[in-house]
């Protein structure tokens, strides 16, 4: 289930302990712009690993456990790599296209509901040994829909607009009973 809210998705991660998951895209290079650069800012940790080749990442996501004034936030950030190249998707005939980067979401949505899954059950058989909550809430930006949106599908459309209509779908169907806040601004 969806949830929309117009937020400042770094505050609400920050302050809410609603929200012990931020999960967001990167591209497979770097966390240079959007809102994958504010996370950075606050979170240097929060870094794609340095031992992964880019083309390894595609289609996975990383893990981090941030760190909010030296202390470790009860909670996770997950890089979801599912746009190869920074910026706007490619056309069709090329390898970061937006039917790519939309199986590379599903890919990482899939692997981000299995980790959610096991540690759901850790939480009911080991409550002291879990590191958030569950079950947790997932807080999420428009996901590919902005820096990252297909331009040509897009046309004069918003970013909500268009999450709503190609994105928000994916993440339904895969996290579907799943509690997921989307922030937008």
């Amino acid at each position: 289930m969806i949830t929309y809210k117009q937020a400042d998705i770094i505050k609400e991660f920050k302050e809410c302990p609603d929200y012990p998951i931020l999960a967001h895209q990167a591209n497979c290079f770097k966390m240079g712009s959007g809102v994958a650069a504010a996370i950075l800012k606050e979170w240097p940790d929060a870094q794609l690993k340095e031992s992964n080749w880019p083309i390894k990442r595609f289609g996975n996501n990383e893990y981090h456990y941030p760190k909010i004034n030296h202390v470790y936030k009860k909670g996770m950030i997950v890089n979801m790599c599912s746009q190869f190249y920074p910026g706007p998707c490619a056309p069709s005939d090329n390898i970061d296209n937006f039917e790519t980067r939309r199986k590379a979401l599903e890919q990482c949505l899939y692997d981000l509901r299995n980790t959610y899954e096991l540690q759901n059950y850790d939480a009911k058989t080991k409550p002291q040994d879990m590191f958030f909550p569950f079950p947790a809430k997932i807080l999420m930006p428009l996901v590919a829909s902005g820096l990252a949106a297909d331009k040509a599908m897009k046309k004069n459309m918003t970013d909500l607009e268009y999450f709503k209509l190609y994105i928000a779908p994916v993440i339904e169907e895969i996290l579907k009973d799943i509690d997921v806040t989307v922030c937008y601004l």
